[in-house]
């Protein structure tokens, strides 16, 4: 009787890891073709690519961003296909690919992806200008105008000086600007007026000059009660007769 029952156990331990052993066979059969390579079936005839992929994606649950110039036609028939190679072969065939990006599949043309690739990044270089006989609060704003859009300036008035980030080429340009400006101030002498209904005159360092005239590389432009305004570049000399 306890021979039986021990053959008995015996023969249930078997079928039971015969058992165990399908399942996991079985189960290892069917999440690696779902998870490591899905697989799906498709036959479309003349379907824009747009829809074909909005299919897939709703088929294979992928969030998939398809950009609009997606727009060409395709005929396929397919069955039991790796999922992957299907959009590899679709996209490949009518100039267009995908992009993995934080679990979002993005569908856009090959030749902009080959285009940002090629794009080199502008080199940016630093550099210290530092001023005499200008405010560095002042100069700056007529040198953002040479900046390019990943340029930045900053004025350090702890120094006097301008902090530039940007490509070479600006930078030489803002370097040759304070060049210009940054020399020391002329003396201007402002020793008389007149004006009538039609025109004004001053007489500076014993010159008589009219608004628009220039007097060692700046000009008059404005000349108002006793007051004479000078220019140059974005710089303005307010001289005042005592």
């Amino acid at each position: 009787m306890h021979k039986k029952r021990r053959g008995f156990k015996k023969k249930m331990v078997f079928a039971l890891t015969i058992l165990a052993i399908f399942f996991i066979s079985l189960s290892t059969s069917i999440w690696g073709k779902d998870v490591e390579k899905p697989l799906i079936s498709l036959n479309v005839v003349e379907m824009s690519i747009y829809d074909v992929l909005r299919l897939i994606a709703k088929e294979a649950g992928l969030n998939m961003v398809i950009k609009k110039e997606v727009r060409d036609e395709v005929t396929l028939r397919v069955k039991n296909a790796n999922l992957w190679q299907v959009l590899e072969t679709i996209l490949e065939n009518t100039g267009f690919t995908y992009q993995k990006k934080d679990g979002i599949i993005i569908i856009t043309e090959l030749e902009k992806i080959k285009e940002e690739a090629s794009e080199e990044k502008p080199l940016l270089v630093t550099e210290i200008i530092f001023l005499n006989y200008l405010q560095a609060a002042d100069v700056k704003g007529i040198c953002q105008r040479f900046l390019s859009p990943s340029g930045i300036i900053f004025a350090e008035p702890r120094i006097n000086a301008l902090i530039i980030i940007d490509i070479p080429e600006n930078i030489r340009k803002i370097e040759q600007l304070t060049r210009e400006l940054n020399i020391r101030p002329s003396q201007f002498l402002l020793t008389g007026i007149i004006s009538d209904s039609e025109s004004s005159l001053a007489m500076i360092n014993r010159r008589v000059l009219r608004v628009g005239e220039t007097i060692e590389g700046v000009t008059v432009t404005k000349i108002e009660g006793n007051t004479v305004t000078l220019e140059k570049e974005d710089v303005v000399v307010v001289l005042v007769l005592r």
